[in-house]
This record gives C-alpha cells, sequence and structure tokens, in this order.
C-alpha cells in the first residue's frame, strides 16, 4: 500500500473513532440541550444552552430540587436504553423523521413523599415547599391530592406554574423516563 493510502486510511480511523467517542460520550455522559419553551422561566428561558450530565444517575436517585430533562413516553422495547435512544435520534434527524420530545422540569417530590397543592402552593410531606424561583401561583388541575409518590417515580413542575404542561397534567413521571440532569447553563442564544 502506498504511502498516501495508508494516511487515507488512518484520517479515516482517526475519523471514526472520533466519531464513535462523541456518539458514546453523548449517550452516557454529556449533552448539550437548547429550551424551546417558557414553563421553566424565570429560571430557564427560550433560547438557553444548557450542559446536562447523565452519570450521576448511573450512582444515585434523582433529588428534590434538580432540574431534569426528561423523555415525554417511557422508552420500551429496542430503543430503550441511552445508546439506542441516541441512536434513534441520529437517524431521525438525518431521515428528517419527528424527534423525541423531551421536557426540562424541576423534581419536586421523589417516591415516598407526599405532595399536596393547596392555596396556590406545594406541600411537601405536609409542610409549605419553600420555592423563591417559582413564577406564579400553583394549581393542582385535579382533586388527587395529597398523593403519595411511589417508588420509581418523581413528581415533576415547570417553575413557571401557571404555563407549565407538568405532573399535574401528565402525572407522575418513571425513573426511566429522566434523561440527564442539568448541570449548567452555558448561554442564551437569542
Amino acid at each position: 500500500m502506498n504511502r498516501e493510502l495508508k494516511f487515507l486510511r488512518d484520517i479515516i480511523i482517526v475519523m471514526m473513532f472520533t466519531i464513535l467517542a462523541i456518539f458514546g460520550i453523548q449517550a452516557h455522559c454529556f449533552n448539550l440541550t437548547m429550551v424551546y419553551q417558557y414553563s421553566m422561566s424565570p429560571t430557564l428561558l427560550e433560547g438557553d444552552l444548557l450542559l446536562t450530565e447523565k452519570v450521576s444517575y448511573m450512582f444515585k436517585k434523582p433529588e428534590t430540587g434538580e432540574i431534569i430533562i426528561m423523555l415525554d413516553k417511557k422508552p420500551e422495547g429496542i430503543w430503550s436504553g441511552n445508546t439506542m435512544i441516541t441512536l434513534q435520534d441520529y437517524i431521525n434527524k438525518i431521515t428528517d423523521s419527528p424527534v423525541r420530545t423531551r421536557y426540562v422540569k424541576r423534581i419536586v417530590g421523589v417516591g415516598g413523599d407526599t405532595i399536596d397543592i393547596k392555596n396556590g402552593s406545594v406541600y411537601l410531606n405536609e409542610e409549605l415547599f419553600e420555592e423563591d424561583y417559582t413564577q406564579g401561583e400553583t394549581q393542582g388541575y385535579h382533586s388527587g391530592y395529597p398523593m403519595l409518590i411511589p417508588e420509581g417515580y418523581v413528581f415533576v413542575l415547570g417553575d413557571n406554574r401557571e404555563n407549565s404542561l407538568d405532573s399535574r397534567t401528565f402525572g407522575l413521571v418513571e425513573l426511566s423516563q429522566i434523561e440527564s440532569k442539568v448541570a449548567l447553563k452555558i448561554a442564551n442564544t437569542q
């Protein structure tokens, strides 16, 4: 094999390993996410670029107060692991198919907690849940409160309480729907 072909082969191998490394990091460690909604304002605004991380949830369960990126539906079948979810996202982008819906929300209660919503406020385990980051009053959209959160689930809310699709409307979130935790707001792109 002549020198030019060996050089070209080496370049292709390096590019393939680089792509695989980036894919692996995105699937299992870190990701960049853009906010496309106002449900987390004033904390996060439309156009905010977020660095999210997946590593900590390999070692611990999500905790109250954390801001998460969650899938709108529980992943099932062959497309349920981080690798396959990321691969499906790439395939959908390449084929111009609909991309999986994700939400950014704040965890307000975890398995074993009791959530109550009354008088425009959230009560966690019968005590007023102090939240200085919210916008608007918190209304419970149904009469199922107080609610005991079973193990394996979390209760999530948007910080913009009067304009958020969250556990008050779509119910409890299974831990398998949580994709990552917001680690850092990098910038606003607007």
